[in-house]
């Protein structure tokens, strides 16, 4: 279990921080074994302020498409956009961006003018890491 100052969540056990890519505003987590590596499948966590209440998560995700839609502009990477909620029933807002090198799923878990992003990097395949992802999803809780 992974407490942070603004939740908590579970990471497998097979995966650990990586000290090479994690920052003091964004931790990065990848298999165990692979820390070292140049460019290795992750999930990073991080959490982030905007200006929308609870109630307006609607307009949060509109506000995150537009930005993911200018961002890609000009490139070849399709996204696609779904919503849904966590198993601890907070609002979740899904991304996913597929170009010729990698497949980047951005969850948004919704707060109160908050929000927690995490954000998975896959080069292929991994089922490791997608189901890393899931339960640092499903397992989060905000702090009280």
């Amino acid at each position: 279990k992974i407490e942070k100052e603004y939740g908590s969540f579970n990471l497998p056990v097979t995966f650990a921080k990586s000290g090479r890519y994690s920052t003091k505003e964004k931790d990065f987590y990848v298999k165990v074994g692979e820390e070292n590596e140049w460019f290795p499948n992750n999930v990073s966590v991080n959490i982030g302020k905007n200006k929308y209440a609870l109630d307006d998560h609607l307009k949060f995700k509109d506000a995150i498409m537009r930005q993911l839609l200018q961002q890609l502009e000009g490139s070849q990477a399709q996204l696609e956009g779904s919503g849904s909620y966590t198993e601890q029933g907070y609002v979740l807002y899904t991304f996913v961006i597929n170009d010729e090198n990698c497949t980047t799923t951005q969850y948004y878990i919704v707060g109160d003018h908050k929000y927690v992003l995490v954000h998975e990097t896959v080069e292929g395949e991994s089922k490791e890491t997608d189901e890393a992802t899931l339960l640092i999803i499903n397992s989060f809780r905000w702090k009280e």
